[in-house]
């Protein structure tokens, strides 16, 4: 029920604010309504992936992890809904690449990639990114590689962002507690 009231919310403030694009707002609240997950679920889903992609890399080249960011973030603008009830989780993990191993780091990344292809996703590439898609996964990898700069070391960014689902919103305990806020 409670998915239901916001869900006409939502398009009722999409129509009150002129939203040219109701259609992707229906879209997201449709896509939100159906994904029967709560947010602890899409976020250990997201956490498991990650670590599955990130997993894929040989270890000769892996020299450590630099970042882990695991959040939720909103799937809709603040004018939209503005209490963030539509959330989805994003799990990312940053890995410094071995110098010696530099000059093939776009060579591991498309390894990586073409791993998830081999078992059905599909790649697009744009530029040193790619993202990663699947028509029975909720969802989406995105594999980026930092390459070699002065004064920094190669890295890959492997970061996986749940489907969207309702939550109590971003100031939520539910979303304090995921996030390890604490008491805010």
């Amino acid at each position: 029920m409670r998915r239901a009231i916001f869900a006409m919310g939502l398009l009722i403030t999409v129509a009150l604010a002129g939203c040219a694009d109701t259609g992707a707002v229906e879209t997201i609240a449709a896509r939100a309504e159906t994904v029967s997950a709560s947010l602890a679920q899409v976020k250990s889903s997201a956490q498991l992936l990650r670590n599955e992609a990130a997993g894929r890399l040989p270890h000769i080249v892996f020299e450590e992890v630099i970042d882990s960011t695991d959040v939720s973030v909103p799937c809709l603008s603040d004018q939209i809904d503005p209490r963030g009830l539509a959330r989805s989780w994003t799990s990312s993990t940053t890995i410094l690449v071995v110098n010696s191993q530099a000059a093939r780091i776009s060579t591991v990344a498309d390894t990586m990639v073409a791993s998830f292809v081999d078992q059905g996703w599909t790649a697009d590439v744009a530029g040193a990114d790619t993202t990663l898609s699947k028509p029975d996964s909720t969802s989406v990898i995105g594999i980026s590689v930092i390459e070699k700069a002065q004064g920094t070391q190669p890295a890959i960014h492997v970061s996986v962002t749940s489907p969207c689902v309702m939550t109590g919103g971003a100031d939520s305990d539910e979303i304090k507690k995921l996030e390890n806020r604490g008491d805010e």
